[in-house]
């Protein structure tokens, strides 16, 4: 009984200290990084075959990107992705930064591997616009800032 009480005592004059640590650290970013956009700049995820899908990024650093994979996919990779920062380097085609709030069309990005070459086309269906911290892989993407859009069937 007397160990009892001398632990629930040390529990007890912990307490303050515990209550004064910075949780909010713990918790997720649940910062705006991206806009997604029609080609009129009005936020949408639904988008008609072949029309702009307009990606705006708002905060980021030298290797942050955002890219677009399959819904439920992006695990494997993106389709196509953007760096952020305006002169990051990259040497595939279309893989520099443009810089914050400047929209890029995530149609034209870069190809991130030659694998994704026939599926590079960003076709009828269900997509993933997604944010990815510094270098990291798609796989560690930010779930936090990740926008599910729509494709659909549209005019030729």
């Amino acid at each position: 009984m007397k160990r009892l009480l001398s632990v629930l005592l040390c529990l007890l004059m912990l307490m303050p200290l515990v209550s004064m640590l910075p949780f909010d650290a713990l918790a997720a970013d649940t910062t705006t990084k991206f806009t997604v956009t029609d080609k009129n700049g009005n936020a949408t995820t639904t988008f008609v075959y072949g029309e702009p899908i307009m990606v705006t990024p708002l905060v980021g650093e030298g290797t942050d990107w955002i890219g677009i994979a399959p819904k439920g996919k992006v695990s494997s990779g993106s389709v196509r992705y953007k760096r952020i920062v305006a002169g990051s380097k990259d040497s595939r085609p279309g893989g520099n930064g443009k810089g914050l709030n400047v929209p890029v069309d995530i149609r034209m990005g870069a190809a991130v591997e030659s694998r994704f070459a026939a599926s590079a086309d960003i076709g009828v269906g269900e997509w993933t616009i997604f944010w990815c911290v510094g270098s990291g892989s798609a796989k560690d993407y930010d779930k936090t800032s990740a926008i599910d859009i729509t494709v659909t069937a549209g005019p030729m």
